[in-house]
């Protein structure tokens, strides 16, 4: 029997031995015996570490159960949300009017609320889709913006809907 050194520790211990007495690091590599604890960083013998105690095995029963528990809990709150983007009310985002240049007072006449079709109704045209963005988290969480030209050179109008209602505009040279 001879002495070597172990390969974490550095202490000696026979060749012979399955690990080290000190620390018990494998002295031969292998699948189910090679792998350290997730706490201590010791070597492990088989799912049990000497080091701190650690069953390797609890933690994988704990995995399991929060699996079990997390699983279904995703699935409801999927199912939940596929069935609230379906219900939930939906306006058609282009609308076809005639192509209009507008004014100030029609632009003045928009009010925070409306929905894009009731601005194309006062505006008389449907809006030009500058950006849209979609959460995927349902018809709420859509922006989009629409501009409209002015009746003056440069002239235009930008009404920002959000959840299909208008929640900000702004104009340049209207008249």
């Amino acid at each position: 029997m001879a002495l070597i050194n172990c390969r974490e520790c550095g202490k000696e211990i026979s060749d012979k031995s399955q690990q080290c007495v000190h620390c018990g690091c494998p002295t031969a590599p292998s699948d189910n015996i090679d792998k350290r604890c997730i706490r201590c960083g010791a070597w492990l013998n088989s799912y049990y570490c000497p080091k701190c105690g650690f069953s390797a095995v609890k933690s994988k029963q704990i995995r399991r159960r929060l699996a079990c528990i997390l699983l279904p809990i995703s699935a409801v709150f999927l199912v939940i949300s596929i069935v609230l983007v379906c219900v939930m009310p939906r306006e058609p985002a282009e609308v076809v009017y005639r192509q209009d240049k507008i004014t100030l007072a029609q632009f003045d006449a928009i009010e925070m609320g409306m929905t894009y079709r009731e601005v194309c109704e006062i505006l008389g045209s449907g809006g030009e889709l500058l950006s849209r963005a979609d959460l995927g988290m349902g018809f709420t969480y859509v922006t989009e913006l629409y501009m409209w030209e002015g009746n003056s050179l440069g002239g235009n109008a930008i009404v920002t809907f959000q959840g299909g209602r208008a929640v900000a505009k702004a104009q340049f040279g209207l008249r």
